[in-house]
């Protein structure tokens, strides 16, 4: 299929971008890009009757009918640049686009898994409080554990998805359910003795003193392609409308692996007079769990190259000593825990899945160093981002969506 439009040939580019399994398709990605590119740019020539036959073809796709369509193709292109190990290339397009900042090549060209550093938790005086927001722990969920998740978010036939009509591209609306946790810890079958293993877990409310104090938990989850991230923010009550208020501790189980980008969460807290200085990359991996103080910019990035296979599925808990739950009709966040729905009653079965010792303890947890990030943000020249510099406005700051 060929493209007539400029927007046609976005849409191939990024359908192509999302199902890629070989380099030489991101190659295509890439052109087709460019070709569209090129139609804002010299819109002059940009219907095929004004084009003779000696015309390049690249020049005869009718343009993009906004700045914003041509500026959002600009965007993609220029993430697949900087994750190509090309961010010269794409520091003109990215001037051209108004950007004086971006997420560093530290982020987006992010390092492999296999530098992030191992070791063994023997005792609780293994996990210390440190300035990393995170602690990642593996081998957190039983084999059978993660077979039981996998049958219930790994398929985006699964009523889970189905059910909540979510899509990635473009995005559902954000839709979250709540369990107050006195009764998800006796009552919620699997769901609640994952709940319970994570609340009680003894190296989390080691991290995370507040902990003991939550009363609520707040579940939502996700279903992306390799090269989908999620953009940077914050995790609040009701997406910060009404003010913001955060978690006392955010967690991401990983359900698959070999797909998507790490996540990224930074030391920059909301209300921050400039941009994050400290960041740490936590990779997607079965049967581990990432667990984070809940005020602190986050996010995930796009997969680079292609996938290994599958998608990036992640189950999130929240923990909060209060919430609003939300009782309007339709999806939205903070909803109550609908136990009638097909996927809820799946999740509250009392079955004989185990999990690892509730005292987070077991011999075969391991934490994981998450790798740190040299710069979070830079200039386009790619030198860091001081605090001197001030804070550029939102629209100012490449984060690549």
């Amino acid at each position: 299929m060929e493209a007539s439009s400029a927007i046609e040939c976005c849409s191939l580019a990024r359908t192509l971008w999302l199902n890629s399994t070989n380099e030489s398709e991101l190659k295509k990605v890439e052109e087709l890009y460019r070709q569209a590119l090129e139609t804002y740019e010299k819109g002059e020539l940009s219907t095929v009757e004004d084009h003779p036959a000696k015309r390049s073809r690249k020049l005869m796709l009718k343009p993009f009918k906004s700045y914003e369509e041509y500026a959002s193709a600009g965007e993609k292109l220029a993430l697949l640049l900087c994750q190509s190990g090309r961010p010269k290339e794409a520091k003109r397009l990215l001037r051209s686009l108004g950007f004086i900042c971006r997420l560093s090549s530290s982020v987006l060209d992010y390092p492999a898994i296999e530098q992030e550093e191992h070791h063994v938790v023997a005792t609780i005086s293994d996990c210390e409080s440190t300035e990393c927001p995170c602690i990642i722990i593996d081998n957190f969920l039983a084999s059978n554990t993660m077979c039981f998740l996998k049958s219930n978010f790994e398929d985006l036939t699964a009523s889970y998805w189905s059910d909540n009509a979510y899509q990635v591209e473009p995005p559902s609306p954000y839709f979250s359910f709540v369990l107050p946790i006195d009764r998800a810890l006796s009552n919620y079958g699997i769901l609640g003795s994952l709940i319970s293993q994570i609340y009680n877990c003894v190296l989390l409310r080691t991290k995370f003193s507040g902990l003991s104090s939550a009363k609520y938990v707040e579940m939502w989850a996700h279903n992306r392609p390799h090269a989908s991230g999620h953009q940077m923010h914050f995790d609040s009550d009701d997406e910060g409308r009404g003010g913001v208020r955060n978690p006392v501790m955010s967690t991401i189980v990983y359900v698959t692996a070999g797909s998507g980008g790490p996540s990224l969460i930074t030391s920059q807290a909301f209300g921050d007079c400039h941009l994050a200085q400290k960041g740490w990359l936590c990779h997607p991996k079965e049967k581990r769990l990432v667990a984070f103080d809940g005020r602190f910019l986050h996010g995930v990035i796009p997969g680079k190259k292609v996938s290994t296979g599958g998608r990036r599925v992640t189950l999130m808990l929240a923990f909060w000593a209060d919430i609003d739950i939300r009782r309007e009709k339709g999806l939205g966040s903070s909803r109550p825990f609908p136990t009638h729905k097909p996927w809820a009653e799946k999740l509250l079965k009392e079955c004989k899945y185990s999990f690892s010792s509730d005292d987070g303890c077991n011999s075969d947890l391991a934490e994981i160093t998450p790798i740190p990030v040299p710069c979070v943000y830079e200039t386009l020249d790619g030198k860091p981002w001081s605090k001197g510099m001030g804070l550029p406005s939102y629209d100012q700051v490449f984060q690549w969506f």
